[in-house]
């Protein structure tokens, strides 16, 4: 393996059956080829826990570098990683949280290079990039990227019919931005017994993403609770249409949308107001 790879992070449809103690993983189903993508050096996450690929005897058994201590038989939630060489302690692509002074190194691919709440976090080129999360002297939270290797690869592929996916790293390096084409506007009625709807048009960067929705409502304009617990005369509060039948019960409050898709930070849109002559 090369000092840098081009491997984010690959699923595998396998169960290991380890030995708890030992450093032996039989695999149940995949076979560990290199069709499969295991190698000698590649990172295996099993059940969360970071390892390293030590040697691989047979097409069904491989060596950790470290001992394996977890259920002797985990269904599922294994990857394996490219991972550049010593970094393997760093927790590449494991799912944490920003956490102040602590270096993370992830490969970014060219839909997350594209989203605007990483850009907006100094993430601006594809490649293996270190991310810290600090805080100054003067008590402010910042954001630092540095590009380790630039690379111009798109981790997201198919390769051999297993879909690369760094959906574990989704909270530092997300997959898409959310941003609305259209706001809901206010309505001036004339009788407080009228039907009204909002529509919005919620749209993602890089690849397109299921864009969700969830209405909300609010009496003063700050403090918004879910449609979904006030449904009289409502409907479509999950959909990019909110409808309201009798707007009586909803004589000047405001409404607002929810927008939500896979790998990205949920957006908010702008506040309208049911409002009467």
């Amino acid at each position: 393996m090369s000092q840098w790879g081009k491997l984010d992070r690959v699923e595998q449809t396998s169960t290991a059956n380890a030995n708890t103690g030992s450093t032996l993983v039989v695999s149940g189903r995949n076979a560990f080829t290199e069709a499969n993508s295991f190698f000698v050096g590649y990172g295996i996450v099993i059940a969360n826990v970071d390892y390293t690929i030590s040697s691989i005897a047979n097409v069904g058994n491989l060596f950790l570098d470290t001992a394996y201590t977890g259920a002797n038989t985990i269904t599922g939630n294994i990857a394996v990683q490219q991972t550049p060489k010593g970094l393997r302690t760093n927790g590449l692509g494991i799912a944490r949280p920003f956490t102040a002074n602590i270096r993370t190194v992830f490969g970014v691919d060219r839909e997350e290079v594209s989203a605007a709440t990483n850009k907006s976090n100094s993430i601006s080129h594809t490649g293996w990039v270190s991310y810290k999360s600090y805080i100054t002297s003067q008590g402010s939270l910042r954001n630092k990227s540095e590009v380790l290797v630039a690379m111009s690869k798109n981790f997201n592929t198919d390769v051999n019919n297993v879909l690369q996916t760094d959906a574990n790293d989704d909270l530092i390096i997300f997959d898409t931005s959310i941003f609305f084409s259209l706001q809901p506007v206010t309505v001036v009625l004339a009788n407080i017994n009228s039907a009204t709807s909002f529509t919005v048009i919620a749209n993602t960067t890089g690849n397109t993403k299921v864009v969700t929705f969830l209405w909300k409502r609010s009496t003063d304009g700050i403090t918004f609770t879910d449609f979904a617990n006030v449904v009289a005369n409502v409907s479509g509060n999950t959909t990019a249409t909110l409808a309201i039948a009798n707007v009586f019960a909803y004589q000047n409050n405001y409404v607002r949308v929810v927008a939500s898709a896979n790998g990205a930070i949920s957006a908010t849109s702008d506040a309208a107001q049911i409002t009467f002559v």
